[in-house]
């Protein structure tokens, strides 16, 4: 038991009030002062955590949607330049068609032509 001198009487026991109370005074912190700190200063930290990685994230989702953007005109590119080629060899087909094809009037010539076909036997 601890024991302090008061004046010149008896010695009494130092309670823990007591005792608290006189750490107070001469400033040594207690468990209380120390869990306040120290949660003061885990929740600053959180906060600096928290913010940065929403930092790294926003970033990481910027540079997403650059690559989706990039993607995208890259894509749109190849299809104009695929719609382009196929355009052009619908032009040459049709070209090729309406050389070796017959025209409407000698289409109707050919079939009158047929209907009026009589063989000779």
């Amino acid at each position: 038991m601890i024991c302090y001198h008061v004046g010149m009487g008896k010695d009494k026991p130092l309670t823990q009030a007591a005792l608290r109370e006189t750490l107070k005074d001469i400033g040594v912190a207690t468990k209380k002062d120390v869990r306040e700190v120290v949660g003061e200063e885990i929740e600053r930290r959180e906060v600096v955590t928290n913010k940065a990685v929403q930092q790294v994230v926003e970033g990481e989702i910027k540079k997403q949607r650059f690559a989706i953007k990039e993607d995208m005109v890259i894509s749109e590119r190849r299809l104009i330049r695929g719609i382009g080629q196929m355009e052009k060899r619908l032009q040459r087909s049709n070209a090729n068609l309406a050389e070796t094809s017959v025209t409407r009037k000698e289409f109707d010539e050919l079939s009158d032509q047929v209907a009026n076909y009589q063989p000779l036997n």
